[in-house]
């Protein structure tokens, strides 16, 4: 059994999401939708004081379904109460930054038209449905006779839950993180996230999962099973997996006396939070870039990857939240350059981990695989234009063979024995010979069958 704990946009009270429990409910879950208060003088802090002393009631582990204008509010109630809670989802809204009012995510005509209509009536009154349907909150799918029931039901916003935010703490990776999309596409979505609109900047994180509920804005009305379908295994927590060790190593090139001297040891990577920070393609190819250029800022790293300023800029920032990057000397203006804090990371499943730090593991390594398989693709694209010398001297082997443990662990070692001969090369530029290219290189060996499947050689027999 999994607790929800469902909280209403504007307007609407907890009997919106009769329906949406009442499923809930028959698939075995304990349901609490929150009726807000809407005291003259509420503010978005007062709501999130009221959703936070409503989790004091829930039962573990707490799903916290966010509706509309209620987004902003359970993001900051998150970061207050981790503890509490087993998945955070967002119906058709997001997070805000620190602070930001509803009001400043509209328009200048529209927030015109909002603080015209507070000084009028000294609330904000729910709209009528061609009102809303104008504004953007689409209406689509409720019935007339449901529509005019909740808007018959519903009470006037006071100004402070309108025209102020609430305060945003740090997110934390580990707490999964969903968006039900229903008026918008997630391919939407994702063109926001990658120009780094504030709203939607920090869904590029990978704790996030953008699904689909076509329907309006308000599907607690127009699809009310459909939304509760999209809940299962939100309260499930991930079991334990297991995959290989992998490390990866990027380098920087060190100037005397301007940069600190990297350690060379690639880290370790075990904090779950650190592990999902990474586990994003663009952070990955930020790395490279940055361990290339030996410092780089968000402009230079736009020009490499093809990506936007604001999205590098973006990403650089969480890199450096995790620990991965550190601000370097030379920066002009506010033109901030990046180097690496470290030479590598490894990470890996290891015996008796959490099961949380299990999947994060198996998550970064499948990031990474994935990155370097479009990396090898991108080779074979343009490798005809290369000089035979080069072409022929690139490429890549595979096969199979039988192995012991011991064997497997000693050929692991050995591959990355060959790497090491021409590490020097990667940060003394003085040991590079005349015409010495940029290299990349990846070892793999895994195990394709689970013991259970494999049938050993001799029992192959022949006939007589």
């Amino acid at each position: 059994m999994t607790s929800y704990l469902l909280v209403p946009g504007f307007w609407i009270d907890a009997t919106a999401w009769s329906a949406v429990a009442d499923d809930l409910r028959a698939r075995g879950h304990d349901v609490a939708a929150l009726d807000l208060g809407h005291e003259p003088g509420a503010t978005a802090e007062t709501r999130v004081d009221e959703v936070l002393t409503a989790l004091g009631d829930a039962g573990d582990p707490v799903v916290l379904v966010a509706h509309s204008g209620a987004g902003p509010v359970c993001a900051a109630v998150a970061e207050r109460a981790r503890g509490r809670l087993a998945h955070l989802v967002f119906v058709d809204t997001g997070p805000l930054p620190d602070g930001v009012a509803q009001i400043d995510f509209t328009p200048p005509d529209g927030q015109a038209a909002t603080r015209a209509t507070l000084a009028e009536h000294g609330a904000l009154p729910m709209p009528d449905r061609a009102e809303l349907d104008a504004a953007g909150s689409s209406t689509a799918g409720i019935p007339d006779a449901v529509f005019d029931d909740v808007r018959a039901r519903s009470v006037a916003e006071p100004p402070g839950v309108v025209l102020t935010g609430a305060r945003r703490g740090t997110p934390d990776p580990s707490l999964p993180k969903t968006v039900v999309a229903c008026s918008f596409a997630p391919d939407e979505v994702r063109g926001l996230i990658d120009a780094g609109v504030p709203a939607f900047a920090e869904m590029s994180d990978p704790e996030w999962t953008i699904i689909a509920l076509p329907t309006g804005h308000w599907p607690m009305l127009s699809e009310p099973s459909g939304l509760a379908g999209c809940s299962t295994g939100w309260g499930d927590r991930p079991p334990p997996r297991v995959r290989a060790r992998v490390t990866t190593c990027c380098s920087r090139c060190l100037d005397k006396g301007m940069l600190t001297p990297v350690p060379k040891e690639p880290y370790t990577l075990t904090d779950p939070a650190r592990l999902r920070a990474l586990s994003h393609p663009l952070r990955v190819e930020l790395l490279e870039v940055v361990g290339l250029e030996r410092t780089a800022t968000a402009t230079r790293c736009a020009e490499l990857t093809g990506e936007s300023v604001a999205s590098c800029a973006y990403h650089l920032g969480i890199l450096a939240k995790y620990g991965f990057v550190e601000p370097a000397e030379g920066g002009r203006g506010r033109e901030k350059p990046w180097a690496l804090v470290r030479y590598g990371q490894s990470w890996g499943v290891e015996d008796g981990m959490e099961p949380e730090t299990a999947m994060a593991a198996e998550t970064l390594s499948e990031v990474y695989v994935d990155r370097v398989a479009e990396k090898m693709k991108r080779w074979f694209r343009r490798a005809g234009a290369e000089a035979p010398e080069w072409r022929e001297g690139a490429g890549f082997s595979a096969g199979s063979t039988w192995m012991t443990a011991e064997e497997l662990g000693a050929l692991h070692e050995e591959l990355i024995a060959v790497s090491r001969r021409f590490e020097q090369r990667q940060h003394d530029p003085s040991a590079r010979p005349p015409g010495a290219r940029p290299v990349e290189f990846f070892f793999g060996t895994w195990l394709p069958r689970p013991p259970g499947e494999i049938t050993p050689p001799e029992s192959h027999g022949g006939g007589s």
